[in-house]
C-alpha cells in the first residue's frame, strides 16, 4: 500500500463523514440527545484525523501520478491549493468540536450558542472540502471535467451520435 492508496482511501472521509456529522449534530440538539451530540463530535474529530492524514499523503501521491500520461499539473495544483484550505478548515472542525466536548462535560450555558457556531464551522468546512474533492477526482476522472474538448462538448459528435440512432 502506498500513499496514493491512503489518499484514495481516507479522502471521502471529511465530505461524506463531515456530512453524517453534521446531521447527526443538528438530530441531537433538536432531540436534545447528549449522547447523540456527543457522538456527532467525535465523529468530527475522526473527519478530523483523516483529513489529516488524506492531507499529508497528498504529496507522496502527487509524486506518483504526476508522471502518467494525460494527468495535467494544473488539476493537481488546483487540487492541491484546495487541499490546503480544507485540511485548514477541518483543523477548526476537529478544535471545535473538542471544544464542544468540553463544554458539554462542563454544562456550560454557552453550549447552546457554541453548538449553533458549530453547525456553521462544519457547513463552510464540508463546502470547501466537497471543493477540493471534487478538483480531486478532476485529476484522474476526465469525465467530470466537461472542458477537454470530449464527446460531450463537440455538438456535431453529438448530432452524428442522435443520427446514428435514428
Amino acid at each position: 500500500m502506498n500513499q496514493v492508496h491512503i489518499h484514495l482511501l481516507l479522502n471521502h472521509m471529511p465530505v461524506i463523514g463531515g456530512f453524517f456529522a453534521l446531521l447527526i449534530l443538528i438530530y441531537g440538539l433538536r432531540k436534545r440527545s447528549y449522547h447523540t451530540q456527543k457522538a456527532a463530535y467525535f465523529l468530527m474529530i475522526i473527519c478530523t484525523i483523516t483529513a489529516g492524514i488524506t492531507f499529508f499523503t497528498g504529496e507522496g501521491a502527487e509524486e506518483i501520478v504526476e508522471n502518467i500520461a494525460g494527468i495535467s499539473e494544473r488539476a493537481i495544483e488546483e487540487h492541491e491549493d484546495a487541499g490546503k484550505l480544507a485540511w485548514f478548515s477541518m483543523i477548526l472542525v476537529g478544535i471545535g468540536a473538542i471544544g464542544a466536548l468540553v463544554l458539554m462535560k462542563k454544562k456550560s450555558h454557552l453550549y447552546k450558542s457554541y453548538a449553533i457556531i458549530m453547525i456553521l464551522v462544519m457547513v463552510m468546512s464540508l463546502t470547501i472540502t466537497a471543493y477540493a474533492a471534487n478538483l480531486g477526482g478532476k485529476i484522474r476522472h476526465t469525465e467530470i471535467d466537461n472542458t477537454n474538448g470530449s464527446i460531450i462538448n463537440d455538438k456535431n459528435a453529438i448530432d452524428d451520435l442522435e443520427d446514428a440512432n435514428d
